[in-house]
């Protein structure tokens, strides 16, 4: 049975009414706010001290301990019996098994879980997104801030391509919406009758879109004069990147977005493959995509929005599900199979874009925005030899593939510095400036392909392949000629096309 992926971006025709209210949480009482009401008099550090003793006479004669040594040999009964005196716990079974649970949580009836705390955090770092096409209907999506440049005034969002991409009503001219609002969690204030149009509210944060890819799912939006300023003066906050080549299977994934079009929210699951390839239909194409695959629940509008994992880093960008069925033209999900765009290659993207954006930008073109510059060489790639490799001490489990060039181009780059078919690709080395070069070795295509989206003009690249000698009968690591990076040399990614030597 063929698989059909969807995006889930989520179309809504008519808004009524979008808003955040707040709400109050009574946590549980801590063990030192249950010792003021016994008549405990100080601060929380005070009580503290009074349960592990109190500070001896510069090393002599501590009140509970020898030599300066207060409070280090205390036991847990000697903390329980410090307790009982001052009438917090009974001096029995039960209030010994009370103690243990009050003293060693957080508080006295609720603890706060990995997924509370990461949720906490990373609420501040995603944003509700919604796009209008030309003809006033809206679709609604997710995103999250890449980049909050103090220093210039300017933030920068991610989010899916198809979040941002239109089409006419015959679904043949594809083009990127041009109004763009979003929104920090707890503030939304849209408004709307279906007939006049929608009222964003003072709290909408306009992006604009600056560049993107339906081949890589990938659009960044930047946010800029008074809007940047609301971003400013807020809790929000740039993501921090897991390495994405390091998942486990199994590993926490906490999905923060906008469901159906409704507002933040937070599910969570695990990792249920940590890299695979799937096609998706994206803005009148198909699409070869590289995600992780969580059975985290998702639905449509969580496009553009974020996996995490336990420590509230980016896994990726949630950009599509499994569908069941069409039912009266909308997709519906029942699977829990959902895919993510993997984080490396997330923000190899999103950096691309960005730096060719400014460099346009500052270059005065009329048409600034842009699409993913992609440095081609001439070679096509395959795999071989896939094969895990297990580390008992850390518990994770580590595939790696031979990448080798099956076909070498006429009159291409590669041929000119000396690829042959059947050369295995060991790694690259790529030296930008007076840095030191950074070498990546190359067990996976997609190290390959990371590389790639991060080459930019003036980068001195060396590749270092492993080709089979047939006079010593054994293969050998051979070292290729350097060549400095050139514009002529990519193929740009723009919108829903492809432009060669932009």
């Amino acid at each position: 049975m063929k698989k059909v992926f969807s995006g889930l971006a989520c179309f809504v025709i008519v808004i009524c009414c979008f808003f955040f209210a707040g709400c109050n949480i009574i946590m549980g009482k801590s063990a030192y706010e249950i010792a003021l009401d016994n008549g405990f008099v100080g601060t929380e550090a005070e009580w503290l001290a009074s349960l592990k003793g109190e500070p001896g006479d510069n090393g002599q004669n501590g009140s509970n301990g020898t030599n300066g040594q207060d409070g280090a040999d205390l036991t847990v009964d000697d903390l329980f019996n410090k307790a009982v005196s001052f009438g917090l716990y009974t001096n029995d079974a039960q209030g010994y098994s009370d103690f243990l649970s009050d003293y060693f949580s957080t508080t006295v009836n609720e603890t706060i879980t990995t997924v509370e705390k990461v949720s906490a955090k990373c609420l501040n770092q995603v944003v509700t997104v919604y796009c209008e096409d030309n003809s006033g209907e809206l679709s609604a999506g997710s995103g999250v801030f890449y980049e909050i440049d103090l220093d210039n005034n300017v933030a920068y969002v991610i989010t899916n391509y198809h979040v941002v991409s239109c089409s006419n009503s015959a679904g043949t001219v594809f083009y990127e919406s041009s109004k763009i609002n979003m929104y920090l969690y707890g503030s939304e204030t849209m408004y709307g009758d279906g007939y006049g149009g929608i009222d964003y509210g003072e709290n909408a944060i306009q992006g604009e879109y600056i560049g993107g890819s339906a081949d890589f799912d990938i659009a960044v939006l930047k946010i800029s004069g008074t809007d940047f300023e609301k971003v400013k003066n807020s809790s929000a906050m740039e993501v921090t990147f897991a390495d994405s080549d390091k998942v486990n299977l199994g590993q926490t994934a906490i999905a923060i977005g906008n469901p159906i079009g409704e507002g933040m929210a937070v599910t969570s699951g695990i990792v249920s493959v940590d890299s695979e390839y799937n096609e998706f239909e994206i803005a009148g194409g198909a699409r070869q995509l590289r995600c992780i695959r969580v059975d985290t629940p998702l639905n449509r509008g969580n496009s553009g929005g974020g996996i995490f994992d336990v420590n509230g880093n980016l896994l990726g960008i949630v950009n599509g599900g499994l569908a069941d069925y069409i039912q009266n033209k909308e997709i519906i999900c029942h699977n829990n199979i959902s895919f993510a765009l993997a984080g490396n290659d997330v923000k190899a993207v999103a950096q691309n874009i960005i730096d060719f954006y400014v460099m346009n930008y500052d270059a005065g073109e009329q048409d600034n925005t842009v699409g993913v510059h992609k440095f081609l060489m001439g070679v096509t790639i395959t795999v071989d030899n896939p094969r895990n490799v297990y580390d008992s001490q850390t518990f994770t489990n580590t595939i790696v593939e031979d990448v080798y060039v099956s076909k070498v181009n006429e009159d291409s780059l590669a041929k000119e510095i000396g690829f042959e078919v059947a050369d295995r690709i060991v790694s690259v080395s790529v030296k930008r400036g007076t840095n030191q070069p950074e070498i990546t070795t190359i067990t996976r295509q997609h190290h390959l392909n990371s590389v790639v989206l991060n080459l930019r003009v003036g980068d001195e690249v060396t590749y270092v392949v492993s080709r089979w000698n047939t006079t010593k009968g054994q293969y050998e690591e051979k070292t290729l000629t350097s060549f400095v990076v050139s514009m002529e040399d990519y193929t740009v990614y723009k919108g829903a096309g492809v432009i060669e030597n932009d």
